[in-house]
């Protein structure tokens, strides 16, 4: 991380890249997580590296690892097909599983893909309930 920041030394995304892709190899989830934030150009340092292809497979085995974050980014790629074929019931179970694991946001974001029918049948009384969860665990 400190090179991908530039904390405490100076910041070089080429070494980044290396010592996340060698704690990857290992099967670190957080650097798994990492490759993918670069690869699909989450981090403004590093919008010459966006590779959605690399981005998603770091994401799925980041998500396989749980990370719950991962889950989120992965869905949105391919809810949107950024870089990479749309896959509209893959998104949605992504967002199943972030919902599931307590995330509001994929609670939100499930919900809709119930709205719009993403993935999943249109069904306008399941995206309140999603939204209404999301603000009561909000609250809690």
């Amino acid at each position: 991380m400190a090179y991908l920041g530039g904390d405490g030394v100076d910041r070089d995304i080429d070494q980044a890249i290396y010592h996340f892709k060698r704690s990857s190899d290992l099967d670190d989830s957080t650097a798994q997580y990492c490759l993918g934030l670069i690869y699909s150009g989450s981090y403004e340092s590093c919008e010459d590296r966006k590779d959605f292809a690399l981005a998603v497979r770091y994401f799925r085995q980041a998500a396989s690892n749980g990370t719950r974050a991962a889950y989120l980014r992965l869905g949105i790629i391919l809810l949107y097909g950024r870089g990479v074929e749309r896959d509209l019931k893959e998104a949605f179970a992504l967002f199943r599983s972030a919902a599931d694991s307590g995330l509001r946001i994929g609670k939100c974001l499930l919900g809709l893909c119930y709205q719009r029918g993403e993935g999943v049948e249109k069904n306008l009384n399941e995206p309140m309930r999603l939204f209404r969860e999301a603000e009561k665990n909000q609250n809690e």
